[in-house]
């Protein structure tokens, strides 16, 4: 399901997901509803990170150091 595989994290500055827009157009009302609709529960779950990043005083994360630990176990 290509509505369901979207990148959580890519919520752009003005809180829009890259993924509204296509899901509308593409799969239709109910897939753009459900976008909108997870894009508004990973914001609220996330909010206190979020607010974090304009002040620069948000956790520092190695995506690749995190996926070679995962992957590797070394």
């Amino acid at each position: 399901m290509p509505v369901c595989w979207q990148d959580f994290s890519s919520v752009g500055p003005s809180g829009r997901s890259p993924f509204g827009t296509p899901a509308f157009l593409v799969y239709g009302k109910e897939a753009g509803l459900l976008a909108v609709f997870v894009l508004i529960l990973s914001c609220v779950k996330h909010w206190p990170a979020i607010r974090t990043i304009p002040a620069g005083t948000c956790e520092k994360t190695d995506v690749v150091a995190a996926i070679r630990k995962k992957f590797l176990h070394k």
